[in-house]
């Protein structure tokens, strides 16, 4: 029987989260050594992802990708936080912190462009700027 990433992200997050680090290097160890027993070593990239995401929802934590032209105060950052927990809210999650990384991105000209989970939101000035172009174009014709 194959064992899928997901199943084994899971029973390690079980196994990890009562755990002092003393015994969580030797849960591990021990889940090195299954999984080089069981020859899947080659899905630990896919393990990794699939524990962050099971850790990020078991634990309340929302990760959420802001990019913008320029970095962003602490100002911006705080209501960018406040409306991606009205969201998460309205979206029934749990939060208990949100993880916010502020990338730089010329490419969108101005505004900001909001990743959480399957979640987007284009703010960006290159949007808005298409979708003026497309306006014009449609009333055009």
């Amino acid at each position: 029987m194959k064992i899928k990433p997901k199943i084994y992200a899971k029973f390690l997050y079980e196994k990890l989260k009562a755990a002092d680090s003393r015994e969580a290097k030797e849960i591990i160890k021990a889940f090195v050594e299954l999984l080089f027993s069981h020859n899947n070593l080659s899905k630990s990239n896919q393990i990794i992802k699939e524990f962050e995401k099971y850790y990020c929802t078991a634990e309340g934590v929302v990760e959420a990708k802001i990019s913008s032209v320029r970095k962003l105060s602490s100002t911006e950052i705080t209501n960018f936080k406040k409306a991606i927990l009205n969201h998460c809210q309205n979206q029934r999650r749990e939060v208990a912190r949100i993880d916010v990384l502020n990338e730089l991105d010329n490419a969108i000209l101005g505004g900001a462009v909001v990743e959480v989970d399957n979640w987007l939101y284009d703010g960006s000035l290159k949007r808005q700027l298409i979708a003026f172009k497309e306006q014009i174009i449609k009333n055009k014709i």
